[in-house]
């Protein structure tokens, strides 16, 4: 040990003296940039001159004697490989025994910020031992067999109301897309599609207008603007109610209490935009602005 540390005390005062001897000679001999660039040479030239003979006549490692200089390259290497690994080229469910993906999770968390995690997962779930849980939401209670689940689905609405009920066959439903933020032929094409999927499709907010009347089973919403059974100061009008309910394809009626995504003065139709067809279906002026306010009054 002690013959270690001399050694290494003496390549040290080598190095020094190497270096100023150097850094003499340049500074007499030259000026400006070229003397630095001579000196940055000398020094990365003396270092290494150092390091070999330090590796040549240490007697403690014999790759290091055996690959003078390459044997600290390789070092280098060995010890920053794990940082490389998990920066550069691992993975985020490739480490053991927690992932990325879970010390992330924990990071969040302790910091107090959002830790929620996206649908989908990362993980390879093919792999032999994975665990798949699937959902059977709508099984057929009475076999409880997979082949069956979605076969024979049956919901009744207002069994116990004293109207009509309405059953669904299928719990698929064409959702509220109104017309004039679709066209004609799209919602025709909606209805028609209904119609043979023997399914249910909401008007959405802008009424009933007559692409409607394709054969298939309606919901009519009514929006926070009342539009189709409104009076001329925008208030509900019962008598054009009764008519849109008294409609043979309109099965249901839903009301939309708020619109959460249209704060402030809620949906708004400039009057350049409503068409005589438009103002005559939603019962609004042609020279008006049309506001559907957020919530329902």
């Amino acid at each position: 040990m002690k013959t270690t540390s001399a050694r290494r005390t003496l390549l040290l005062l080598l190095w020094l003296a190497l270096n100023l001897i150097a850094g003499t000679l340049i500074a007499l001999k030259m000026q400006g940039s070229s003397a630095i660039l001579w000196l940055i040479i000398a020094l990365v030239t003396i270092t290494l001159g150092v390091i070999f003979i330090n590796d040549i006549t240490q007697k403690d490692n014999p790759i290091q004697k055996r690959f003078p200089l390459l044997y600290w390259l390789r070092k280098g290497l060995v010890e920053a490989g794990p940082y490389l690994r998990q920066y550069l080229f691992a993975g985020d469910n490739d480490e053991a025994p927690y992932t990325r993906i879970m010390r992330n999770w924990v990071y969040q968390t302790a910091q107090g910020s959002r830790n929620t995690i996206g649908f989908g997962s990362q993980a390879n779930m093919e792999t032999i031992g994975s665990m798949i849980i699937l959902p059977s939401t709508f099984t057929n209670t009475s076999t409880k067999k997979a082949d069956t689940v979605g076969h024979g689905y049956s919901k009744v609405i207002g069994l116990h109301t004293g109207v009509a009920p309405v059953r669904l066959n299928s719990f698929i439903i064409i959702s509220g897309m109104l017309y004039g933020a679709l066209s004609e032929r799209a919602i025709m094409a909606l209805n028609l599609g209904a119609k043979k999927a023997g399914i249910l499709h909401n008007t959405g907010e802008g009424a009933l207008a007559k692409c409607h009347e394709q054969g298939g089973e309606l919901i009519f919403q009514i929006g926070t603007a009342k539009y189709g059974i409104r009076n001329e100061n925008g208030e509900l009008d019962d008598a054009l109610l009764k008519q849109v309910s008294h409609h043979p394809q309109v099965k249901m009626i839903e009301l939309k209490l708020a619109q959460g995504a249209k704060p402030g003065k809620g949906g708004i139709l400039l009057k350049e935009k409503i068409t005589p067809e438009i103002a005559r279906i939603r019962k609004i002026r042609l020279d008006q602005d049309a506001y559907a306010p957020p919530p329902t009054h």
